[in-house]
């Protein structure tokens, strides 16, 4: 579902407990409607312009290429930079090690003076989960969180020489895409969705998407090689099997029904496979021929292993240990930073100002022209801030509302993220909108939780059967339901708190 029309449903939905009237509602929807299009239209002169609810539904048609580099400021970017008609220099590199990581990817050449270099994506994007090679010079790869306008966890592909991203697949609700690898044009990716995985083909311009191995709650590990999928399943009884590609008929392979040893992770080149396996020695890396053949083996610590051919393999863990095993063991060579998962890739061929983003740099955040909260007879400190927090809320201002989380020390996480600004978008994508449900629970009723502090809702600090009932008019039915069914811990969702003298102690969901 789109931004724009998962809003909408929202404020359906919600639109009487914000105490709006219809006339009211389609107001604040036309006002903010017009005010994006304003920002919009001024920062994107000469694009054209979608005039959505709240987003630019950017459809990238096979073949097309948006020209725009890596923004250089830390802040979300409003301005794309214009198309350029000049040459930029190409890195064009042999066989490399490309890491995908927090700060986008970054890779060394294997050859004699082992070059090395960063693609980075937009501002609070920045983090990549995997990358593969597209056997060509580029790369595919999936963004920890996806920048607009593509849907979170879309599999992207950046071809050699090209200077912007192109969707090729996104995954259903809920699911993860992890890409394999690239033969004959199609890349096959890992689905994880619900429990199940399963592995899917599709052509690099995003047509023609086929199953090509079914959902099974067991996949454990999958490598492809030409046109030979190897895959690792199974729970009380491993197994490790040969798929072809072109056609999804399984190969006959030497390998028993039940692999003695725990498999971790698999590479496959050619009649080669090498598994990461624990045994009564602890963890090996196992050379077997794809006719069951033991080959050798040897220790290694780490938990992802590739092949970039029949002998040049590399094992990933605290850093990225490239080797060869020709002979009868794994014998070291190279060793690269990076604790992140990796890809050996054949060649590069990548433009100086690539990017890994959209270049839009948009935040997934909806304004709405909503009238000021209804006074509640709080001290006066505590409804100004109370009054501020809602409007910055509701007008997207997240800047404006992490200077004022940091300025007063409120928390906003459990876990160890600095940026509030990160935390939002990040929890946006991830389908929790904090900033539109800070607007739904200011105007709940508060109540004073045992360190003094004005909370919203009542409930945080009451956790009343009362009070789980004045939800009905904040939450959705789905929400309250999710919410109580854990009311022995509390309420574990979105709550704001203030102090007396108006210091902004606390918005946080969770536990």
């Amino acid at each position: 579902m789109r931004l724009e029309d998962r809003i909408r449903n929202e404020l359906h939905d919600t639109a009487e407990r914000l105490a709006l009237d219809p006339g009211e509602y389609r107001r604040a929807i036309e006002v903010a409607q017009r005010r994006r299009q304003r920002r919009i239209i001024g920062a994107l002169s000469g694009m054209v312009v979608v005039a959505g609810l709240v987003v630019i539904v950017l459809a990238l048609r096979p073949g097309d290429e948006v020209v725009v580099g890596p923004s250089s400021t830390t802040a979300p970017a409003t301005t794309a930079p214009s198309p350029t008609t000049t040459a930029l220099p190409v890195v064009t590199a042999g066989a490399a090690v490309v890491v995908a990581g927090p700060d986008g990817i970054t890779w060394t050449g294997l050859g004699a003076d082992g070059t090395t270099g960063v693609l980075e994506s937009d501002p609070y994007y920045e983090a990549i989960s995997w990358a593969a090679s597209d056997g060509e010079g580029g790369l595919v790869f999936t963004h920890e969180v996806s920048p607009l306008p593509w849907d979170q966890g879309t599999l992207l592909w950046l071809p050699a020489g090209a200077v912007a991203p192109r969707p090729v697949a996104a995954p259903t609700s809920q699911g993860l895409i992890t890409p394999i690898g690239v033969s004959n044009g199609r890349v096959y990716y890992r689905l994880d969705s619900q429990g199940t995985s399963e592995v899917i083909g599709v052509d690099l311009d995003g047509q023609n998407q086929e199953v090509l191995i079914p959902a099974a709650s067991e996949l454990i590990a999958a490598s492809l090689s030409d046109s030979v999928l190897a895959l690792v399943h199974g729970v009380d009884c491993t197994e490790i099997d040969l798929f072809m590609t072109v056609d999804g008929h399984q190969m006959p392979d030497g390998f028993s029904d039940c692999y003695p040893a725990s498999i971790n992770d698999l590479a496959l080149s050619g009649d080669s496979l090498y598994v990461l396996e624990d045994g009564s020695a602890g963890r090996v890396l196992r050379h077997l021929a794809t006719s069951g053949q033991d080959l050798g083996a040897s220790p290694v610590n780490g938990w992802q292993v590739e092949a970039l051919d029949s002998t040049t393999v590399a094992v990933g863990g605290s850093a990225i240990t490239v080797g060869d095993f020709s002979g009868d063991s794994f014998v070291p060579q190279t060793e690269i930073e990076g604790s992140s998962t990796f890809a050996l890739v054949p060649n590069l061929n990548i433009r100086t100002d690539a990017s890994l983003g959209s270049g839009l740099g948009e935040i997934p955040c909806t304004p709405l022209d909503l009238p000021a909260l209804a006074p509640q007879g709080l001290p006066e400190p505590v409804e100004a801030k109370r009054q501020l927090i809602f409007e910055l809320a509701s007008g997207c201002e997240m800047g404006r509302l992490a200077e004022v989380v940091l300025g007063d020390g409120a928390a906003f996480t459990f876990g160890g993220e600095e940026d509030p600004m990160r935390t939002w978008i990040h929890s946006a994508r991830g389908g929790f909108d904090i900033l539109s449900m800070t607007v739904r629970i200011l105007n709940a009723d508060p109540a004073l939780d045992g360190a003094g502090v004005y909370a919203w809702p009542a409930v945080h600090a009451t956790n009343s059967e009362e009070d789980w009932q004045a939800l009905s008019g904040i939450l959705s039915a789905a929400e309250l339901e999710q919410f109580y069914q854990f009311r022995e811990s509390g309420y574990l969702g979105l709550r704001v708190g203030i102090d007396p003298a108006g210091r902004l102690v606390y918005l946080i969901a969770g536990d």
